[in-house]
């Protein structure tokens, strides 16, 4: 994974559960977290249940593991998109799903993005949708984006996410236990 102290592990996949990571020293020395990973990435509270009970049973309730549901994190995105042609409402429609699309493709993979790069993301924007303006040096992109948010969802799907917090930064590194999909994208048109 390239993150100190953080491994995969090599625990059998439990039903709901598609990938696990250990992380050693969590709540302190001699203790650590798995880190549970469902379809989609999150994994359910029952199927945390389930693999915690596992190793209760199997190392007794002294056990040094915790079994813990990756946390969701959210990137919203405000976005102005800067067009060559008149906006109809076609056009906005076509555009509008199409940088959904694209943003939603930029972190749908098998693997877990460990980082997101908003310029990067902007640059491929521009790159794949043939009426955007193109956008060529920082000033720019820092044009397509007005903000940046991300928002947490600890405990899967059933509980409520955390406040938003604007990034301040082009980059969000995500921590071993966090998973990455896309929230909200708003976005507003402009003519050139």
């Amino acid at each position: 994974i390239g993150v100190t102290g953080v491994q995969t592990c090599a625990l059998p996949i439990f039903p709901g559960i598609v990938h696990q990571r250990l992380v050693k020293n969590w709540l302190g020395f001699g203790t650590s977290a798995l880190f549970v990973f469902g379809p989609n990435k999150e994994a359910s509270q029952d199927a945390v249940a389930f693999l915690q009970s596992k190793i209760n049973n199997k190392m007794g309730f002294c056990s040094d593991i915790v079994v813990l549901p990756g946390i969701r994190v959210f990137l919203d995105l405000d976005l102005t998109i800067w067009v060559n042609q008149e906006i109809t409402p076609n056009i906005k429609r076509n555009v509008e799903s199409e940088v959904r699309r694209i943003i939603s493709n930029s972190f749908v993979s098998d693997s877990f993005v460990q980082s997101v790069d908003l310029n990067s993301l902007v640059m491929g924007l521009a790159g794949q949708v043939p009426i955007i303006s193109s956008i060529s040096n920082a000033s720019d992109r820092s044009k397509v984006i007005n903000a940046a948010y991300v928002r947490k969802n600890y405990g899967g799907s059933s509980t409520v996410a955390s406040e938003r917090v604007k990034l301040t930064a082009s980059t969000y590194q995500l921590k071993e236990n966090e998973f990455l999909s896309v929230g909200l994208v708003n976005i507003k048109l402009e003519r050139v």
